[in-house]
């Protein structure tokens, strides 16, 4: 993520997955604004072929729409989990935030 930005510049945009869950409609409409497209609310919920769809996910959902319950899911993990992130991305994480767009 960190060497695309790098080598392609203004043509990389890396955002926070927390604002993508938490401020949909302005990180989309930011990326519309970023890909020349026009906006249309479709973009503030997971769609397939521009059909509502339900989310991705290995855990239960039973709804469409954006779950903002993911937001918490590293809550799940345990202290050892969490450790073997933090180290994983210790390095990378710093400089990946230095790049992202910010809404907040």
């Amino acid at each position: 993520m960190v060497w695309n930005k790098e080598r392609y510049k203004d043509r990389v945009c890396i955002v926070r997955f927390e604002d993508l869950i938490s401020d949909t409609e302005s990180v989309m409409r930011y990326m519309a604004d970023f890909l020349d497209v026009e906006f249309d609310n479709i973009l503030l919920q997971p769609t397939f072929n521009k059909f509502s769809t339900k989310a991705n996910t290995s855990f239960n959902n039973e709804k469409h729409g954006i779950i903002n319950s993911t937001l918490s899911r590293y809550k799940t993990l345990g202290g050892e989990e969490l450790e073997i992130i933090e180290e994983m991305t210790r390095e990378t994480y710093p400089m990946v935030l230095q790049r992202v767009v910010k809404f907040q």
